[in-house]
């Protein structure tokens, strides 16, 4: 195994200390929680074609808060925030989610696929 700059791993560092503080029962959801919203955040940066306060011209509309959802899943109970737009050319929702889904029918298939491409 090879060392690791501090500022390297940070955020993998939090997310193993949080494990470990909460225990398996309660920390991987939480963990899974952190993904999740990271991940449908980042989606929805790719579908504005612009990063948070960015001003250009091939963006693609505006980020417009969050609706929070409860999702439940074989891990337990995930609060999601689900991100919103607004003046965008397509309706945006996260690929992770189906829409109107609360349990985790396609979690695996998303993960899978969010690994497969890199995310």
């Amino acid at each position: 195994m090879t060392e690791h700059t501090p500022t390297q791993n940070t955020s993998l560092d939090n997310l193993i200390q949080l494990l470990l503080n909460e225990g398996y029962e309660n920390g991987l959801p939480r963990i899974a929680e952190m993904i999740l919203n990271a991940a449908m955040l980042f989606e929805r940066r790719t579908h504005l074609s612009a990063q948070p306060y960015e001003r250009c011209e091939k963006r693609n509309g505006y980020a417009n808060g969050f609706k929070d959802r409860v999702f439940k899943s074989t891990l337990g109970e995930m609060n999601l925030k689900i991100p919103q737009t607004r003046d965008s050319s397509e309706t945006f929702y996260p690929s992770l989610l189906e829409k109107g889904s609360r349990i985790d029918q396609a979690l695996e298939s998303a993960i899978a696929k969010m690994y497969l491409q890199g995310v």
